[in-house]
């Protein structure tokens, strides 16, 4: 029998134990319970706050490795001029149909901004010759134009197609190819009239970094304008050098795209890779430097408009360079 008394317990039984009476006897055995020890407090330290605009190591080499956009990454470094000098870009069109004549243009002295058609089946194989002579390179958007007797070229951008059909052409062109800093429009005297159609086709141009030129081939073009509103570093052409195949009125404007270079700091002339044009700017070049301009790729002038630094990493490579005055 266990009894429990009080703070002490109590055994006690009947049945003979075999010890001896002093331990056979009952035993009371008192439990000391300590009692729990008082609970310490530490005191209660107001924790400082980060301030919120305050950068972590993180955050900061998140943002050091944001990439530049597309037209910055491709760009191609201009030869070195004194500040102030008129620039002038030569954009040629057309490029890539005709082979023979536009490696030509690609053995001119450059930076020359070259725009190859998106379907062109070697494509790939010119651009890279191009990038390796030292032009930039853009795609040639083959667009609707007013006059439906005029044959823009194969799966043109068209004011008649729904949304989705003409998304699926624009990126279907604009993913033919990799490199280049931006588009212009190829004919699309209709095209570029449109604004919704134009607005959807520059929404994927911006999209994936990339400038655009009008071509302005009608003054009633939208767009630059839509351009600018959407944020894609635009400009347009100034000057077409070979409306008529001939090579005096080529000449002729040659030096009406230098007066205007001189005049407002730049100009942008479009051409095409035809025997006189290039036989005009092959006599044309070589002293461009000493007539007091320097020759610059597109990007350059988009980026002295937008006061934008451009990548030091593309230096033009090749052995047809052009640089003040010298073809290295």
């Amino acid at each position: 029998v266990v009894v429990f008394v009080g703070g002490g317990i109590w055994l006690a039984t009947d049945e003979p134990t075999g010890l001896p009476p002093s331990l056979a006897d009952p035993v009371v055995v008192d439990l000391v319970l300590e009692p729990d020890p008082e609970p310490v407090i530490e005191p209660f330290v107001e924790p400082v706050p980060r301030p919120p605009t305050m950068a972590t190591p993180i955050d900061v080499a998140v943002a050091a490795h944001v990439e530049p956009p597309a037209w910055q990454q491709h760009a191609v470094a201009p030869p070195t001029a004194a500040p102030g000098t008129p620039m002038i870009a030569l954009l040629i069109d057309d490029m890539g149909e005709a082979r023979m004549w536009s490696d030509h243009i690609v053995a001119l002295p450059g930076p020359l901004t070259l725009a190859y058609f998106p379907h062109v089946p070697d494509l790939v194989e010119q651009v890279d010759a191009a990038r390796r002579g030292g032009h930039e390179i853009m795609l040639h958007l083959p667009m609707e134009p007013k006059d439906r007797a005029e044959n823009p070229g194969p799966d043109p951008l068209l004011t008649g197609l729904d949304a989705e059909a003409l998304r699926r052409r624009t990126m279907a062109m604009l993913d033919s190819v990799d490199g280049y800093v931006g588009v212009n429009n190829h004919m699309g005297s209709r095209f570029t009239t449109d604004e919704a159609a134009m607005a959807l086709v520059l929404a994927e141009v911006q999209d994936r970094g990339l400038l655009f030129v009008d071509s302005r081939t009608t003054p009633d073009s939208v767009g630059e304008r839509l351009a600018r509103a959407l944020g894609v570093p635009t400009l347009r052409r100034d000057i077409f050098l070979d409306n008529h195949a001939d090579g005096p009125l080529i000449e002729a404007q040659l030096a009406a795209l230098e007066r205007h270079a001189r005049d407002h700091g730049y100009a942008i002339a479009i051409a095409h890779p035809r025997p006189d044009t290039i036989a005009a700017l092959a006599g044309w070049l070589p002293g461009l430097f000493e007539r007091g301009f320097f020759l610059a790729p597109i990007s350059t002038i988009v980026a002295r408009h937008q006061s934008t630094d451009l990548l030091p990493a593309n230096e033009p490579t090749g052995a047809n360079l052009f640089n003040g005055g010298v073809i290295l």
